[in-house]
């Protein structure tokens, strides 16, 4: 493979994977829009990003499978297909019933980017710190859009109403499909591709959830994105409903997460470069609980918005840290069965963000105030990220 071709799969993986995580979250700042108008009281609203992270954790378990059988490239241009036609069928919605199953659709497209994302670079790159600075990027875009999104998606709100978040990313979704088609190669050569057999793929899946290194390496993982998860669904009401945030504002008050997951991002590459992969985890921990008792105590003591914003950036910073270099350990012990690892990451993790927001959402039945739900999930889930990563413990690559 040539290095423009090298260097084009490294822009395609980052643009599908920011179009994957618009469609998911572009349409937070219509949810109150999409309530008045299909009828959705607030908690029907938190199960259509509930029922949209379980089913895009269900696809993604599938996603790497068949692509260690069939390759990257179809699965990633059918996975553009599906948002496309999810995105569609979201603006088109009449009544609450449609408009989450259509959410479904939504999520069975967009879980095969980032699953077929994070295998691509592996494939396509040699250096760790490339990979390992790519893995940085792909884990800043899966935190920065769910929180830049919604700037977009409050102004178009504001302007034109809410279906056209759903019709704006329906048509770069058949825009990009087209374009991959063309231009995107394949990284798997077919000698290098596994048989089709369920079975066979079933228990590769399982010897690998059972491998204490990817457990150890997935439990801190998996408890920072059921923070985020929990955050994806409550930070609509605590911006715009508790604080008093715009639409608009609510979007452009979480630019101070793009900075902190940049920083976390600079911190790993140094660290994992001078210390090792541990040191990096261990770093990230440190940095989740740090942030989390800030967030409980800012809400303790009933401190501004500009407070809160601050301490959630110190969050931010820890998830920069430990989602990328959660990718490359993990890919680089189980070369041989890259797409079934990317699958199980992603099930793993995006499940944790569905049980995250699920919680999130329970809470708000029981009549817990929603910034006290947040502090609270996230104190308690970033002590338990703290002893995860300290549990940690790496084996050689299992490459035969």
């Amino acid at each position: 493979m040539s290095r423009p071709q090298v260097l084009l799969i490294g822009w395609f993986v980052l643009a599908g994977v920011v179009l994957a995580r618009l469609t998911g979250n572009l349409y937070t700042p219509a949810l109150p829009a999409i309530g008045t108008d299909l009828g959705m009281d607030k908690a029907a609203l938190g199960l259509t990003m509930t029922v949209y992270l379980l089913c895009f954790a269900v696809g993604s378990l599938l996603a790497g499978s068949v692509s260690d059988s069939f390759g990257r490239r179809p699965v990633l241009i059918l996975g553009l297909t599906g948002i496309c036609i999810g995105c569609f069928l979201c603006g088109f919605s009449d009544n609450g019933t449609h408009f989450l199953l259509s959410r479904i659709v939504q999520a069975l497209g967009a879980c095969c980017i980032p699953v077929m994302g994070r295998v691509i670079i592996r494939e396509s790159y040699q250096d760790d710190m490339t990979v390992l600075s790519l893995f940085g990027w792909i884990a800043l875009i899966s935190g920065i859009v769910p929180v830049l999104a919604p700037v977009l998606g409050g102004m178009i709100v504001e302007t034109v109403g809410w279906r056209p978040v759903f019709f704006i990313p329906a048509t770069l979704a058949l825009i990009a499909t087209i374009v991959f088609f063309y231009l995107l190669p394949e990284t798997l050569p077919r000698e290098k591709r596994l048989p089709f057999r369920v079975g066979d793929h079933l228990k590769s899946n399982g010897s690998i959830l059972l491998d204490r290194t990817f457990a150890s390496v997935m439990l801190p993982n998996a408890f920072s994105f059921m923070i985020q998860g929990a955050y994806m669904t409550l930070s609509p009401f605590i911006l715009i409903q508790h604080f008093g945030c715009s639409p608009t504002f609510f979007g452009g008050t979480n630019l101070l997460i793009v900075a902190s997951m940049l920083v976390g991002r600079r911190l790993v590459m140094h660290v994992v470069r001078n210390g090792g992969e541990i040191s990096g985890f261990r770093l990230g921990g440190v940095l989740l609980l740090f942030g989390s008792t800030l967030l409980f105590l800012a809400t303790l003591f009933d401190l501004p918005l500009s407070v809160v914003l601050a301490v959630v950036g110190v969050i931010g910073c820890g998830f920069g840290v430990l989602l990328p270099l959660g990718n490359l350990t993990l890919l680089n012990r189980f070369r041989e069965q890259g797409g079934s690892v990317s699958s199980l990451y992603s099930f793993v993790t995006i499940a944790s963000a569905g049980l995250g927001s699920a919680f999130a959402t329970s809470l708000l039945f029981h009549g817990v105030q929603d910034l006290w739900a947040m502090a609270s999930i996230a104190l308690a889930l970033s002590t338990a990220t703290l002893f995860a990563v300290f549990s940690i413990r790496l084996s050689k690559s299992n490459d035969p």
